[in-house]
C-alpha cells in the first residue's frame, strides 16, 4: 500500500494525523483530538477489504483441502478393506475345493475359470465407470461452460465423480453474496436425488429426482449449507460440481456499480452539497461516500454550535433508506420518512456525539455525507426559526 497515502491520512476537521484501525472491516476513524468521525478514503477501504477477503479465501481453501484429504484417505482405506475381504473369500473357497475328495483338479480349473470371468466383468465395469458420457462428466463440463457464458465466473468445487456411493457438498455462504448453482448429472437414465442436511431453512425447493440436477441457492443467512446427492441405481456413477453466479435484482442482487457515481448515489449527494454550499454551508464534516446495507456516522457537535445537515441518497426510486439519530444522552431524535433520499437537519442545544445510522432495503449502494451550516448564517437562522425541522 502506498506509504505516502497513509502519511496524508488526517482528520477532516482539525488536521490531526490518524492511525489505521486494527479491524480491516472498519471504514471510520475517530479523531483522538476532536472526536470527529472520519471516513477513510475509498482506495484505502477497498484495499483493506480486499486484504480481508484474501485472508478469508485462504482459510476457506485450506479447509476445503483438509476435507478433500480426509475424503481421499477414507477412499483409500475402503479400497484396502475391499481388497483384504476379496483375498479372504478367495482363500476360503480354495481351501473348500481342495478339501473335497477327488475334486481338487476339477475344482481348481473351475475356480480359475470363475476368477477369470469375475475379473473380466470388473474390468468392463471399471471402463464403464470411467466413461465421461456415462458418469456425467461430459454433461457437467457442458453445464459449467454454459453457466460461465452467462456470467458465472468462479467454480467453487471442481467436477467430482462418485461411483456406487453418495456425494456430499458443503458450502460456506455469506448472506447477500453471489448465488451458487449445485450441479449433478449422470449419462444414464438413472435418477439422482438431492437431500439438504443443513440447519438454516432454505428459501427455495430442492429439485425433483432426475438424471440432471441444477439447484440455485442464494443465502439469506451466513452459514454452512450441506447437501447429499445419491444415484438411485446403487451401482451407478454421477458427477457433481458447484459454481458461483451473480444475484438477480429479484433475489436482492446489486444493481449499482461501485465506481459509478450515478448508481451509487454519489451524484445525487454532490448535487445536494452544491446547493447547500450556495447557501453558505461549506464545511463538509463527512465526505460523500458510497455504502451497502448499513452505515453509521458519528457527529461530534458543540453546544449551540454549527447546525448539522446529514444527507443520504440512492439512485433507485424503489429503495427505502431508513435513518435513526440519537443524541449524546442516547435519546432518539425525529428523522425523515424512509425513502430513496433523506435529509436530516439539527441545530444542537447540547454538545457531544450524535450517531446517525442509515440502512437500505436493498443490496444496492447508497451514499451519505454531512455538512456544517453556520448557525448565524442564512441557512442556520432559517432552520432555527423553523425549530430545527426534519426534511
Amino acid at each position: 500500500m502506498n506509504q505516502a497515502h497513509l502519511k496524508a491520512l488526517t482528520c477532516v476537521r482539525c488536521g490531526t494525523p490518524l492511525e489505521l484501525p486494527a479491524d480491516p472491516r472498519a471504514v471510520h476513524i475517530d479523531c483522538p483530538s476532536c472526536g470527529q468521525d472520519n471516513l477513510m478514503p475509498q482506495y484505502l477501504i477497498d484495499a483493506r477489504r480486499q486484504q480481508a477477503e484474501l485472508a478469508a479465501r485462504e482459510q476457506r481453501l485450506l479447509a476445503e483441502l483438509a476435507v478433500r484429504q480426509q475424503t481421499q484417505e477414507k477412499l483409500l482405506a475402503e479400497k484396502a478393506a475391499q481388497r483384504r475381504a476379496g483375498h479372504r473369500k478367495f482363500y476360503v473357497i480354495l481351501i473348500l475345493v481342495l478339501l473335497v475328495p477327488g475334486c481338487g483338479v476339477i475344482g481348481l480349473v473351475g475356480l480359475a475359470t470363475l476368477g477369470w470371468y469375475v475379473g473380466e466383468e470388473e474390468k468392463a465395469q471399471a471402463v464403464k465407470d470411467a466413461n465421461p458420457r456415462l458418469n456425467g462428466q461430459a454433461r457437467i463440463a457442458a453445464m459449467l461452460e454454459k453457466k460461465q457464458a452467462q456470467g458465472c465466473a468462479r467454480v467453487l468445487s471442481q467436477p467430482t465423480t462418485y461411483t456406487r456411493k453418495a456425494g456430499t457438498s458443503t458450502l460456506s455462504l455469506i448472506a447477500g453474496a453471489d448465488c451458487v448453482h449445485i450441479l449433478a448429472a449422470t449419462g444414464t437414465k438413472s435418477a439422482l436425488t438431492m437431500r439438504y442436511q443443513g440447519d438454516v431453512a432454505l428459501t427455495s425447493t430442492l429439485p425433483s429426482p432426475a438424471s440432471v440436477l441444477d439447484f440455485r441457492i442464494c443465502a439469506a443467512k451466513t452459514a454452512d449449507y450441506a447437501f447429499e446427492i445419491k444415484n438411485q441405481n446403487p451401482n451407478g456413477s454421477f458427477t457433481q460440481a458447484s459454481i458461483e453466479c451473480p444475484r438477480k435484482a429479484g433475489e436482492g442482487g446489486m444493481r449499482s456499480v461501485l465506481r459509478d457515481d450515478a448508481t451509487t448515489g454519489k451524484r445525487a449527494i454532490a448535487g445536494k452539497l452544491a446547493a447547500l454550499k450556495s447557501r453558505g454551508c461549506e464545511h463538509v464534516v463527512v465526505d460523500n461516500a458510497p455504502h451497502v446495507e448499513t452505515t453509521s456516522l458519528k457527529l461530534t457537535l458543540a453546544r449551540e454550535g454549527q447546525c448539522i445537515h446529514a444527507l443520504a441518497a440512492s439512485h433507485f426510486a424503489d429503495v427505502k433508506l431508513t435513518m435513526s439519530v440519537t443524541n449524546p444522552q442516547g435519546r432518539s431524535l425525529a428523522v425523515p420518512t424512509p425513502g430513496p433520499e433523506l435529509e436530516f437537519v439539527h441545530c444542537p442545544t447540547e454538545g457531544g456525539d450524535y450517531v446517525v445510522k442509515v440502512s437500505s432495503s436493498t443490496a444496492d449502494h447508497f451514499a451519505t455525507a454531512a455538512v456544517d451550516c453556520n448557525r448565524n448564517g442564512p441557512e442556520g437562522l432559517l432552520r432555527e426559526r423553523r425549530g430545527g425541522p426534519v426534511r
